[in-house]
């Protein structure tokens, strides 16, 4: 008889102890999971409200909570500051990433695909730790309207900015001229700087975080990109997107993605190439910009937020209004590979490269609109401002 109370006493502990764990699970999986995005991957919100929507639905003892956030909060975020509803994930230009994983504030991520493209495995990456997961990659390319030129581009091998230039003189129709644009957020702008940048070869930083700023390659760069701009020739994205569409350009360089209606079915004349650097010098290879997605410190179950990450990669596709796709196989299809515009397009996705992060972006994009700034209001020539940003740069790193 005492066998059998003893017995019934260690079984109800062990009881009791199962019954302790399942509550702490239920009370993980029960917690709304918390999504911030930043306010200027606006573009991709509709595949993270499908996604969140999807998820919600099929996962109800943990519905997901979304919001844009802004660069402040992320910030604030990577330096540990006390914020009101902390997110699970957070979904971020990778631009942002060093800056995050210097301040603590996500976890290391171990589950990275093999079959992304190259580019967005180097985004997701900070000292040699992966730190995210890609969902999204855009690239910017030259568009142009075939239809408002005598001058016959439909191979479009070599167009160089000296060529659109003196090409504007032989438009048939339409008004039209050569549109560059920087993004409609001032913050993002260096996401059109730098690839203008690249196309003569030149960068901010070197492989080994030396500002490089000076170079030849970079005062030219700034001087023919500011020379567009007093010609009233840099123009917003959402501009761009309309004018291309419509074929009131006859030219347009912008991230490709904006144009998906003219160049899918081509219907307008649209062609897309790479812009060549005049003196046939070897440009850098494209810069494909990537949104990556972090599970924070935060996060209370990863399995959760991964599996959602999942979902929003899954949508990015057909509901996304900016970005593509980063696994390879989508680029290497054989839907893409109908489309010359696309075969381009999957061409400079594939063999681009991914922009460095920093823990300090914030600083360096401010020192490089300041730079594009002196030179457009004509307070400072191109290779004077670049001097001064030089210093600038090497003074943050030294800070």
């Amino acid at each position: 008889m005492r066998l059998f109370l003893f017995a019934l006493i260690i079984s109800g502990i062990f009881l009791c102890a199962g019954c302790a764990r399942k509550t702490n699970d239920s009370d993980t999986y029960g917690k709304p999971l918390t999504v911030w995005y930043l306010n200027n991957t606006t573009g991709l919100e509709p595949a993270i409200i499908q996604a969140a929507s999807e998820f919600s639905a099929s996962e109800v003892i943990a519905p997901v909570l979304y919001k844009a956030c802004t660069a402040l909060e992320i910030q604030l975020l990577a330096e540990g500051r006390d914020i009101a509803a902390k997110p699970d994930l957070i979904i971020i230009p990778s631009e942002y990433l060093a800056l995050l994983a210097r301040g603590n504030a996500l976890q290391r991520t171990s589950n990275l695909n093999d079959q992304e493209i190259t580019a967005a495995v180097q985004a997701c990456m900070w000292k040699g730790a992966s730190w995210a997961i890609p969902i999204a990659c855009d690239t910017r390319m030259l568009f142009i309207n075939r239809n408002l030129f005598q001058t016959d581009f439909s191979t479009a091998l070599s167009i160089t900015f000296e060529k659109i230039w003196s090409s504007t003189a032989l438009f048939t129709g339409s008004p039209g001229g050569f549109w560059v644009t920087h993004s409609d957020e001032p913050e993002m702008m260096y996401r059109s700087i730098l690839p203008w940048m690249s196309i003569y070869g030149a960068d901010v930083f070197d492989q080994n975080r030396k500002p490089v700023l000076t170079s030849s390659n970079n005062v030219q760069a700034l001087a023919s990109y500011a020379e567009l701009a007093r010609e009233g020739t840099v123009e917003t994205e959402r501009y761009l997107d309309a004018a291309i569409t419509q074929g009131t350009i006859g030219f347009g360089y912008g991230r490709a993605s904006l144009v998906r209606n003219s160049w899918r079915n081509q219907q307008k004349g649209t062609v897309v190439t790479q812009l060549h650097h005049a003196d046939n010098h070897a440009s850098a290879p494209p810069i494909v910009f990537t949104t990556v997605a972090c599970i924070t410190r935060n996060a209370a179950n990863t399995s959760l937020a991964t599996r959602f990450i999942a979902a929003v990669k899954k949508n990015i596709e057909h509901n996304s209004v900016s970005g593509f796709p980063t696994m390879r196989s989508y680029w290497t299809s054989s839907e893409n590979s109908e489309s010359q515009n696309m075969k381009l397009i999957s061409q400079s996705i594939l063999n681009g490269r991914s922009i460095l992060s920093d823990p300090q972006w914030n600083e360096v994009n401010v020192i490089l609109q300041q730079a594009y700034t002196r030179v457009v209001l004509g307070l400072a020539e191109p290779a004077q401002s670049l001097q001064q940003a030089q210093y600038e740069l090497l003074q943050l790193q030294d800070s």
